[in-house]
């Protein structure tokens, strides 16, 4: 364009000048902006860790509380049918056996009947802010306390049952195959409906379920999860072990009520299964369904081991060259010829 100047006044330089001055304000405005973004994203990530070291400390001192309520509350039952409570035989030593910020252990040793007695405290990751903020609304957590009383009887009776809450027994009996193989669901009148009951015979679930336990199972419907008992090394190496697992993400001190009584009635169950025996019939059946169990169990790790050894075989053909491969087939057709010769000759 064509430059107008008037005397010394230059319009095409002030415009200029101007659009200089707009420029430059304009990139200091984006410093001072991202600046300012830099300020808020450092804040807010400092705010975050100062938060996440917080809740680290409340919430593992909120977990080591339930736990020392817990044993505060069990400690005399423990010390009175056990000769030995803690983590060492020392005496005056510790009763828990901390595994992490959220699991205690806790072990008696030294009854009639029973082997020992373990007792697990899994409680929600309170020290993990990212496992509260954001996985518990994938994976909800609840805190859950875990019974499992080996038991002494040697050899064990011919043994699988199970009672269970009804919106749960598909997964329950997925998860043990013990169940899913032996177990058909049982009737029992004197359980709420919210229980399901499995077990091989009829009269298992008559003589174990008594009016003592079918009352502390109505009564704390709400705390309970799982009581299995079972010959069949599921959860563990013990040939012969009752498990029980409640829940325990009330008001604690509805859990520890609870808990005191789930406690007592496992241990009223394993003096009855010292007792525990089947009839003729029932004991034979018993026993042909664990033939039958073993033989179909070794029949599939056959089948598995074959298909592992498949799979290795052609990820080791893929690896050859064609000569390689030619001279292998070779190998194996002079093998399977000097096979028929054997079998012509014999």
């Amino acid at each position: 364009y064509q430059r107008r100047v008037h005397g010394d006044f230059d319009l095409n330089h002030v415009f200029e000048s101007r659009m200089d001055e707009s420029t430059a304000k304009s990139g200091d405005l984006l410093q001072v902006l991202l600046k300012e973004n830099r300020y808020v994203l450092e804040i807010t990530i400092l705010a975050f860790f100062v938060v996440y070291v917080i809740n680290f400390f409340v919430g593992k001192a909120a977990n080591q509380r339930m736990a020392e309520a817990w044993t505060l509350a069990h400690k005399e039952f423990f010390s009175q049918n056990f000769t030995h409570v803690g983590v060492n035989n020392v005496a005056n030593g510790p009763l828990l056996d901390q595994e992490s910020y959220s699991t205690y252990k806790f072990w008696a040793s030294g009854r009639v009947n029973v082997n020992w007695a373990l007792v697990t405290l899994e409680f929600k990751r309170r020290q993990d802010l990212l496992s509260t903020l954001v996985f518990n609304l994938i994976w909800p957590q609840r805190d859950k306390i875990i019974i499992e009383v080996p038991l002494s009887a040697s050899p064990p009776p011919p043994i699988v049952f199970a009672i269970m809450r009804f919106r749960n027994r598909k997964k329950i009996i997925s998860a043990n195959r013990d169940i899913s193989d032996i177990c058909h669901a049982l009737n029992v009148d004197n359980l709420s409906k919210q229980f399901s009951v499995f077990g091989e015979h009829q009269e298992t679930a008559d003589f174990l379920i008594s009016d003592q336990v079918a009352s502390a199972l109505n009564k704390y419907e709400k705390f309970f999860s799982l009581l299995h008992v079972t010959d069949q090394r599921t959860f563990s190496n013990e040939g012969f072990i009752l498990r029980l697992e409640m829940f325990a993400d009330e008001k604690f001190d509805q859990v520890t009520e609870a808990s005191q009584v789930f406690v007592k009635m496992l241990f009223h169950l394993t003096d009855r299964l010292a007792n525990y025996s089947l009839g003729g019939s029932a004991r034979a059946k018993s026993e042909k369904d664990r033939q039958i169990l073993i033989e179909r169990r070794s029949k599939e790790e056959h089948s598995k081991r074959m298909e592992e050894a498949q799979k290795k075989k052609e990820e080791k053909l893929k690896k050859l060259t064609p000569e390689q491969l030619r001279k292998l087939e070779e190998k194996e057709t002079k093998d399977r010829q000097k096979k028929r010769m054997k079998i012509l000759k014999a």
